[in-house]
């Protein structure tokens, strides 16, 4: 490859991570809830750290097209590779973009055998670091379960603390630009997914009304994925792409979890509930 498409290449690779650099936001810290839920009740404010030139999509495609083609061998004997050695989604990847390339050098005109690697390497990371789904089998289902006094238990499930005052995506951009202790900003978000896994195993054991059985579910998978991909996000020094894939799947993560509770605070108004003030149940209401 030329001097060009490597930078083209490598420009593209970690686009997701400088994205993720130009994120410094602060929340306001109210109450005991763990970050993603003050998240919800605070105050968000997101300001560029840098403006950074990067090639378009279209343009890194582009060059990548004229020296890779996808050959299935090539990418499942890749991926097994990976599986059965320590290697890292990013160790992946090069090595991957390097085999195909060996194999397809002298094919690189054949119609219709041009496939973006990019898409088909994005769409495998993206499996390999979704976390297993809960199902129904996994929850305490009753019938006699109210809404009123579900929602007071899964917001004490939520209430977990956590040792640090910032968000993980601060951490996270504070990791990836080197303006931080690495060992301490790795422990902090190690430490911030431990809390979300408190709270994981918490909301397996709430009650849940038969007809939330979707909505409650929808809120453990998310916060089950919040909480594996903050671990994605740790791994920023010794496998960027995967943490900047994992940093894309949390704010997906982010976004389902927003909309479970909206549900529930929705099913709530609908039935009028009200709540003692400064009790879980009034500051679910409020997220």
């Amino acid at each position: 490859m030329d001097g060009q498409t490597l930078k083209i290449a490598a420009a593209g690779c970690f686009a997701m991570v400088i994205l993720a650099t130009a994120v410094a936001s602060r929340f306001d810290i109210a109450g005991s809830f763990a970050n993603v839920f003050t998240t919800l009740e605070g105050t968000q404010t997101s300001t560029a750290t840098e403006v950074i030139t990067v090639p378009s999509s279209n343009e890194w495609r582009s060059s990548l097209a004229k020296y890779t083609t996808i050959d299935p061998d090539v990418a499942s004997s890749t991926l097994a590779h990976a599986s059965s050695t320590n290697m890292t989604m990013t160790d992946t990847f090069a090595r991957a973009m390097f085999e195909m390339y060996l194999r397809n050098r002298n094919e690189i005109d054949a119609s219709g055998s041009r496939v973006t690697f990019a898409q088909d390497y994005a769409n495998a990371f993206r499996l390999s670091i979704t976390p297993t789904e809960y199902t129904q089998s996994d929850i305490t289902l009753e019938a006699i379960a109210q809404l009123a006094t579900y929602i007071p238990a899964a917001a004490a499930a939520m209430g977990k603390t956590t040792k640090t005052t910032e968000h993980e995506l601060v951490i996270f951009q504070r990791l990836i630009s080197g303006d931080g202790v690495l060992d301490d900003d790795v422990a902090s978000l190690v430490h911030i997914a431990s809390v979300y896994e408190r709270i994981e195993k918490e909301l397996l054991t709430v009650p849940v009304p038969r007809d939330l059985a979707n909505t409650h579910l929808a809120l453990i998978n998310a916060t089950a994925g919040i909480r594996a991909h903050i671990l994605d996000m740790a791994t920023a020094e010794r496998d960027p792409l995967r943490a900047a894939a994992g940093m894309q799947a949390y704010v997906t993560a982010v976004d389902t979890l927003r909309a479970a509770i909206a549900l529930i605070q929705l099913k709530a108004n609908v039935e009028q509930l009200t709540f003692p003030e400064n009790s879980f149940g009034a500051r679910f209401m409020k997220l």
